[in-house]
């Protein structure tokens, strides 16, 4: 059985983080964006998602 690590981070601006992470080589899945969300690639099972507070 496969295991997903799912975490939720909230943050101030979602476009600021996608910027930030971007640059430092991780990508992320449009399939779980919004406005106020994004998904964080963050390995093969781990994702972090971005959310705005």
């Amino acid at each position: 059985m496969a295991l997903k690590l799912i975490i939720n981070m909230p943050i101030r601006n979602v476009a600021r983080s996608t910027a930030f992470w971007q640059a430092l080589g991780y990508a992320f899945d449009a399939r779980y964006a919004s406005d106020s969300v994004c998904s964080l690639i963050l390995g093969d099972d781990m994702i972090a998602m971005l959310h705005e507070n």
